[in-house]
């Protein structure tokens, strides 16, 4: 297809397509401003890239968590190498007001919904010191810096508030994290990120700021939010498709369940390693909607 190619025609027959590795932002411009709605290109052209909207502490500690509602996974060999906290629908709610609608980070522990604790080094001891200690990575939801209510620099200043309210909801869960199982703490910040990851678009992992309409199953727009785009047959999966961010497998993962559904004669070739997930929602299930 470049233009110094060896076939002079240009186009590829194909009845079904994939894009990846490809921004959202150069989608109207690599499949044709013409093939798009006018208000959609316009409204990919208006997706910001300035600032992230994800806050990140890595947390060296010298005990793991024990979780009181699943003792099970306390025991050695089976614990936990993502958790997920106050991951409920109405907290999920209340962290999408305060960061949305209040344009604030979240200061009420319980508004600390979805709190990412990731603890790798359970599975690969080179990501620690072999000292018995541990690393908790965690993630939170907050207002992108621009968008701060109390501008730019506001949840850098709120930094120690927010790793004590971080601290708070994994004590509610595992109390026997007090603060002495706490040994250093590593933050960075949406504003730190954009100085730090000129290598990231925009400076961030998730490839555009996530805003109201943007957010969870909307990314990164609705209309793109099941990985087809307005052309049939031809689909977008890049980190900016939902859940975004990184290189993770998810987004292709997520991407065959819709091919599933729109291609017979995918299902009836899957290879045997892949296996469809049993939290998937069809659109004849109301997954569109």
């Amino acid at each position: 297809m470049a233009d110094d190619g060896v076939l002079g025609e240009k186009t590829i027959w194909a009845d079904m397509g994939v894009i990846s590795g490809t921004h959202v932002k150069h989608l109207p411009d690599l499949v044709g401003r013409g093939n798009l709605a006018p208000e959609l290109a316009r409204r990919i052209d208006d997706l910001s890239l300035k600032g992230g909207s994800l806050w990140v502490a890595n947390m060296v500690v010298n005990e793991l968590p024990q979780l009181t509602l699943a003792p099970e996974l306390n025991q050695p060999g089976t614990e936990l190498t993502v958790t997920v906290l106050n991951a409920d629908t109405p907290q999920l709610l209340e962290l999408m007001r305060d960061v949305h609608t209040f344009r604030t980070h979240p200061t009420d522990p319980d508004h600390f919904a979805g709190l990412w604790i990731i603890c790798q080094d359970v599975r690969d001891q080179t990501r620690v010191r072999p000292d018995g200690r541990h690393v908790l990575y965690f993630n939170v939801q907050v207002p992108a810096p621009e968008e701060h209510r109390d501008g730019p620099l506001a949840v850098n200043q709120a930094r120690d508030e927010i790793v004590e309210n971080c601290k708070a909801v994994v004590r509610k869960y595992a109390p026997n994290m007090t603060d002495d199982k706490y040994v250093e703490v590593f933050v960075n910040s949406p504003y730190d990120s954009s100085i730090r990851n000129m290598g990231f678009v925009g400076g961030q992992w998730m490839g555009l700021r996530e805003s109201e309409n943007e957010w969870g199953v909307n990314k990164p727009l609705p209309e793109l939010a099941r990985y087809r785009t307005p052309i049939d047959g031809l689909y977008l999966c890049h980190q900016t498709s939902h859940p975004g961010g990184l290189c993770l497998i998810a987004v292709p993962y997520n991407l065959m369940h819709i091919l599933h559904e729109d291609y017979p004669e995918i299902s009836a070739t899957t290879p045997d390693w892949w296996y469809p997930s049993p939290w998937h929602i069809t659109d004849e299930q109301g997954g569109t909607a």
